[in-house]
């Protein structure tokens, strides 16, 4: 069936249009496995990262809505939880943020302070 045939179908055939779209709620409707609906999460926030990375690019990143004073305050505790919520949140592998040492929680402190001096120096970092 080519698709004019079914534009025909669908604009003439009043049984043909309540099958195809009984047949359109039921794939839209359908309930999501967990690991879909992980796999659905994951595409959209890494989606908009890459949307933000690209404003930062193009120089188009805007400030706005940004709060001025710092309303959050990064610690290797604050970073551990979020890496626990990230792992709870896309299935709870147990291989997923697993230290391999005390590297990071050393470290963590270094990487705060670099952050911190590459955006006061307006240094782009690629």
């Amino acid at each position: 069936m080519e698709i004019i045939d079914i534009e025909n179908r669908l604009a003439n055939d009043p049984a043909f249009r309540t099958w195809a779209s009984q047949l359109l709620l039921k794939f839209v409707n359908a309930p999501v496995s967990d690991e879909a609906d992980g796999l659905h999460k994951v595409i959209n926030d890494y989606t908009y990262a890459l949307d933000i990375l690209d404003q930062y690019d193009h120089r188009t990143l805007t400030t706005d809505g940004v709060h001025q004073t710092a309303s959050f305050i990064a610690t290797y505790d604050t970073a551990m939880n979020a890496i626990k919520g990230l792992r709870d949140k896309f299935g709870g592998s147990s291989l997923f943020g697993n230290e391999k040492d005390d590297s990071f929680k050393y470290r963590f402190p270094f990487l705060i302070q670099y952050y911190f001096l590459f955006i006061s120096l307006n240094i782009n970092v690629r």
